[in-house]
């Protein structure tokens, strides 16, 4: 269970940083990448746990997967907000730095 919990908030409850937007979008981009790698490998164990009829099992694991993958969704959502904010302001700072005519 302390996996699951390492997985699914620990770090990113935790990492609210103040970091550059940037390293903050390539963080959660890797935390996202290893909750997918971690909804692969518990997709087949509940459908193992399926075939041998442990359907109790098999439903706590589908449960793991749902929520997941909602954690790694919003990550990639908030990465993809953060790139987007840098870039907007980026192209901003170099209309600015523009020499007027």
């Amino acid at each position: 269970m302390q996996v699951w919990w390492d997985l699914h908030d620990g770090p990113m409850t935790k990492a609210k940083s103040r970091s550059h937007p940037l390293a903050r979008a390539q963080a959660l981009e890797t935390w996202a990448a290893g909750r997918e790698r971690a909804i692969a490998k518990l997709v087949r164990e509940a459908e193992a746990l399926e075939e041998y009829e442990l359907l109790e099992e098999a439903a706590c694991l589908w449960h793991a997967v749902l929520r997941l993958r909602e954690s790694a969704r919003r990550e990639r959502a908030e990465a993809a907000v953060l790139r987007a904010a840098w870039e907007k302001c980026h192209e901003e700072r170099r209309e600015l730095e523009k020499p007027r005519s």
